[in-house]
């Protein structure tokens, strides 16, 4: 049985998740040269100023990720956490996420694969082995 995660925790899991949903979000609008209308969808251009798309796409990521998770706790401090997530579209990460157990393979075995020149004589190691041990 798994331990009870804090709520502490459980924020800190929803805020990474957000933060990575929200930089790959953020990086295919700006591929797509549709990166101010993403801000403004998730309510962070006016927090990041008019000057909100301007610099390289690291630098907009840091400050739409620090604001966002601002947002994020402030929602949380006013109980409303789910509809902020459900506004920005995650709702989803209230969710404990689910690991699946992917059952244990067994490594496999390289066998060196080896080539010998044509008409090349090729002893089994195992026979020699056993050849030696008969002449003694």
């Amino acid at each position: 049985m798994k331990p009870c995660k804090s709520f502490d925790e459980r924020l800190d899991s929803i805020l990474v998740r957000a933060a990575i949903r929200l930089q790959e979000r953020m990086q295919f609008a700006y591929s797509r040269g549709k990166l101010p209308e993403l801000l403004m969808r998730f309510g962070l251009a006016a927090g990041l100023g008019e000057h909100a798309c301007q610099g390289s796409l690291l630098e907009i990521q840091d400050r739409a990720v620090t604001l966002m998770a601002r947002n994020i706790r402030e929602a949380r401090r006013k109980g409303l956490l789910r509809v902020y997530l459900a506004d920005i579209h995650m709702e989803e990460l209230l969710e404990e996420p689910v690991m699946e157990e992917r059952p244990v393979q067994k490594p496999r075995r390289r066998v060196a694969e080896t080539h010998h020149p044509p008409g090349a004589t090729v002893i089994a190691l195992d026979s020699f082995n056993s050849k030696r041990h008969h002449d003694d």
